[in-house]
């Protein structure tokens, strides 16, 4: 999508009989018109801007906006040669602004009378639509998302939204390359799509699991990106304890596309676990459920980013806390329904690209058997069946020299009551502080903030560093390979929201160390970090 800035020509051209560099024109009305033709019989009050003969994008408030800026700028004052440049290209800058840059602006040679400056605005429009690639994806699925006509107006900022939906699946990569129409005043776009085969089947073990159910997991499972010979996801994966029979754990997930760049989500999942912590006096068995849709949609578009916004519901069984705590309780079951809201933004917080994301739980009111004050009080002292909570996450990533990188990651969540094991924020492990156990700590309230330095690729393969290529999947069968050295230090903080008697009611954790990962692409991941205590 990048590369149509590379190939994209402004043709900024003024005739050389208005005006010389050393003399000036008194102008205190402009008329912006979209054709060379001069207009007749318009009736134009003095001392504004006015656009003729055309669309000019953008919200009411923003074409206010630009009129207004232009108007201050430019009218009621002698300009020179300079003056006419920033005038274009204030133009130029408004276009693109609104996601429309593939115009051409002009000012043609012409007698200022009456202080009146014409500017003429000729906006490209779309020509032929060429769409290649699609060896195992449908080809009019990717037609259908774009909506592209001849005829249209190129709007750039749509186009973004939807190549980053088109994106989702990630057994392909679509891109779009922007050339000269073969017809005057259009521009022609072949839509490119890049392939794999649109299925995966992978294993795998880590060290992620806890006291109650062993350390160590092995995991399989299978990703589907063309699933009943649509463009629809699926995945399954089965995750079990070493040694097996303490527990196993089955996941799904499954994505229908819609129209408009929305989404029908669909996840869940069962586990059946067995403690290896016995006590007489309490089952050591345990089963969870989830079920949870979601319903996501773009609600605006933007050139800087993308702005996604979901709604769901989630709908979870439990009667023990042995996935999420180091300190194993199993009791009655406990039945936990919740609305949804999420929003995420990815685009440039400065100069860098960047995440945020935000993120909405309430549960209003009792639904089902086995919610109740009761039941959660068993799995979580104080804790309630009517709540709500937030949370709130930012990610960016810095660029350093010699194609190093700083990722930094912040995350907090603030609740109005106690909440079941599932619903705290956990801290300790893998995903958030490494050099303790996954979710030693636990609470309601907390902060988390991650800190990882990145050393430039290096491939083993071709033994020469990966610094001026892309590492990222071009879906492509060529086999490659990049190594690369990690260093981090991760701050956690959680607090219950009510004092509970017995409990660490506040706790904080401090991981430092050093990390490394290979990648082997697409048949290996291998991630390992080495964390020391700090606290």
């Amino acid at each position: 999508m990048k590369n149509y800035l590379a190939i994209l020509v402004l043709f900024l051209t003024l005739g050389s009989s208005l005006l010389g560099d050393e003399h000036f024109v008194r102008v205190s009305t402009i008329i912006i018109r979209g054709n060379l033709d001069e207009p007749e019989g318009l009736s134009l009050n003095k001392g504004e801007v006015h656009f003729v003969g055309l669309e000019i994008p953008g919200t009411t408030i923003s074409r206010r906006r630009f009129k207004s800026d232009l108007e201050s700028r430019f009218l009621n004052r002698d300009l020179v040669m300079d003056d006419l440049t920033d005038l274009k290209c204030q133009i130029l800058l408004y276009y693109k602004k609104e996601g429309c840059p593939l115009v051409e602006v002009m000012i043609p040679p012409q007698e200022v009378t009456e202080e009146v400056l014409h500017v003429i605005v000729s906006e490209s429009h779309l020509g032929e639509v060429h769409i290649k690639g699609n060896n195992w994806s449908s080809a009019r699925f990717t037609e259908r998302t774009l909506d592209l006509k001849k005829g249209d107006r190129i709007r750039t900022d749509q186009i973004l939204v939807d190549l980053s939906y088109l994106n989702r699946n990630p057994f392909k990569r679509t891109d779009v390359i922007f050339s000269a129409g073969k017809e005057a005043g259009t521009t022609d776009i072949d839509i490119i799509t890049k392939e794999r085969r649109p299925y995966r089947v992978y294993a795998g073990v880590d060290n992620r699991g806890n006291e109650a159910i062993g350390n160590y997991r092995q995991y399989e499972g299978f990703n589907c990106g063309h699933f009943l010979g649509m463009d629809h996801l699926f995945s399954y994966q089965l995750t079990t304890s070493l040694p097996i029979g303490r527990m196993h754990a089955h996941a799904f997930y499954y994505s229908i596309p819609l129209p408009k760049t929305m989404s029908f989500d669909f996840y869940g999942g069962y586990s059946k676990i067995h403690s290896k912590t016995f006590s007489r006096f309490f089952r050591n068995s345990g089963e969870n459920v989830q079920l949870s849709p979601r319903y996501r949609f773009p609600l605006f578009v933007a050139l800087e980013g993308s702005h996604d916004f979901a709604l769901g519901f989630d709908y979870k069984r439990s009667n023990n806390n042995l996935l999420f705590s180091e300190q194993p309780i199993t009791a009655k079951m406990a039945t936990l329904t919740q609305l949804v809201l999420t929003y995420q933004y990815q685009g440039l917080f400065g100069w860098e690209w960047g995440t945020f994301d935000a993120e909405f739980y309430l549960s209003p009111i009792r639904m089902f058997t086995h919610q109740n004050k009761g039941d959660y009080s068993l799995l979580s002292p104080k804790a309630i069946p009517q709540y709500w909570y937030f949370i709130l996450g930012w990610q960016k990533t810095f660029a350093l020299p010699h194609c190093m990188n700083i990722d930094i990651r912040l995350k907090g969540q603030y609740a109005n009551q106690n909440l079941l094991p599932s619903e705290q924020l956990g801290l300790g492990g893998f995903d958030t502080v490494r050099g303790y156990r996954e979710r030693e700590v636990n609470g309601e309230l907390g902060i988390l903030a991650n800190l990882e330095f990145r050393s430039p690729y290096f491939s083993l393969m071709k033994f020469r560093s990966l610094c001026q290529s892309n590492t990222s999947c071009d879906c492509s069968d060529t086999i490659k390979d990049a190594l690369r050295f990690l260093a981090f230090i991760d701050y956690g903080f959680a607090e219950r929201k009510h004092f509970v008697k017995g409990e660490k009611n506040a706790q904080y954790l401090i991981g430092v160390g050093p990390g490394l990962q290979y990648v082997i692409d697409p048949y290996l991941n291998l991630t390992l970090y080495w964390g020391f205590r700090l606290q």
